[in-house]
């Protein structure tokens, strides 16, 4: 796993300056508004998600068209005022399938989450990446893996399962790992969202994370390390493309 960033970059006019403030023409007003929205950029975000920038244009802020005073003397046409925006309703999370139980409250517990030496935990692994909380959360089941056997990257833990003869489904199961190749996608639903309205996308080393909670529809809630890019702890639910059973 790499660690990222998330950067924003937003392109600015560049202003040849010749001479002193008092020898610049003025320019008529007009063309001073005209002038301020050529000069309107879109601002590229760069969006980390497991340290793979993902560019994403927003859109870029237009100043409002400067009213027109009729010259006769009627009074300026009013527009109508804008609709009521409907109040947006507090993001609630969905419930877990029927009959599907926890594992346990979503907590970290990961013993490394303030480390800054960016060593080895005992597995072998860089502290506070994916490839590290889940073997600390396999090695407190009594499962270990380390990379002396052959756990290196998270986008190869399936070939090492296989190999291994572990199990490798696409059919969730608690306490399950989920795993992506590298730069592989999969869908992601949003806070508090029932439905998928996303994308996760893995970054060059791959991404594993632990499954604490199957949903009906075949969607997890996972429990990460460094799945922004940050190497800190989060969760998110999504759909992965694979599940190993370690």
């Amino acid at each position: 796993m790499r660690p990222g960033r998330v950067v924003v970059l937003a392109a600015l006019p560049l202003l040849a300056l010749a001479g002193s403030p008092q020898e610049q023409p003025t320019l008529p007003w007009r063309a001073v508004a005209a002038q301020q929205v050529a000069q309107q950029v879109t601002p590229v975000v760069l969006v980390v998600t497991d340290g793979r920038p993902q560019p994403v244009p927003q859109p870029a802020h237009r100043p409002p068209a400067p009213r027109t005073v009729p010259t006769s003397g009627a009074a300026p046409e009013q527009a109508p005022p804008p609709p009521p925006r409907p109040r947006a309703a507090a993001a609630v999370p969905s419930a877990p399938a029927p009959g599907v139980p926890r594992v346990e409250a979503v907590r970290d517990g990961y013993p490394y989450a303030h480390d800054t030496t960016r060593g080895a935990d005992p597995w072998g692994f860089t502290k506070r990446q994916c490839v590290s909380y889940v073997a600390w959360r396999l090695d407190g089941l009594g499962r270990p893996v380390t990379t002396r056997a052959g756990w290196g990257d998270a986008s190869g833990w399936d070939d090492t399962a296989r190999r291994l003869g572990r199990t490798v489904t696409t059919r969730p199961s608690l306490g399950a790992v989920a795993q992506w190749g590298a730069g592989e996608q999969s869908p992601y639903y949003g806070p508090g969202s029932t439905v998928a309205n996303g994308r996760f996308t893995a970054g060059g080393a791959g991404h594993v994370a632990w499954v604490t909670r199957v949903y009906a529809d075949g969607s997890v809630l996972v429990t990460q390390y460094n799945g922004t890019g940050d190497r800190t702890f989060s969760t998110m639910r999504v759909r992965a493309p694979r599940y190993l059973r370690l």
